[in-house]
């Protein structure tokens, strides 16, 4: 199809042989999806979507799209950052640093803007620890269970 018309042949990140092999492995009977027990692309885009709307959230000045935006972007960073323990499995460890820097970018951005802008309570603050602590146990539970 048009993935090898693109690029025939190995070596390209989501075309030819890869972009095969990532179907292989996300789609609704690929291995992700046996393991997750549902189909790993809807996964996927629920976790990619919710963090893109709280990206998009992150221009209004409400304080309720201040706040959606402070738990939905962590969301999409822990997408990211689970990927560090998958692309070494599958052969593209050059793929690990970039997820790193993407996941704990938006990890650290987020964090910042509440303590710096929202100045939330203490009680507010711990909470929101708590939220992201329960986040990170969740990546390295899946990224554990992955490796």
């Amino acid at each position: 199809g048009f993935s090898d018309w693109i690029s025939p042949g190995p070596g390209q990140m989501f075309v030819g042989d890869a972009g095969r092999m990532l179907m292989f492995e996300a789609g609704d009977k690929g291995v992700q999806s046996k393991l997750l027990g549902v189909p790993a692309w809807l996964i996927e885009g629920l976790l990619l979507g919710a963090g893109t709307v709280g990206v998009l959230l992150s221009a209004s000045k409400a304080p309720l799209a201040q706040l959606l935006s402070s738990l939905l972007v962590p969301i999409q960073a822990c997408y990211y950052l689970v990927n560090v323990a998958y692309f070494p499995l599958t052969g593209a460890p050059e793929l690990a640093l970039p997820m790193v820097i993407l996941g704990g970018s938006q990890m650290a951005v987020c964090y910042w803007r509440v303590k710096s802008f929202q100045q939330p309570e203490k009680d507010d603050l711990q909470a929101y620890h708590m939220f992201l602590g329960l986040l990170f146990a969740m990546v390295l539970g899946t990224g554990g269970t992955i490796w």
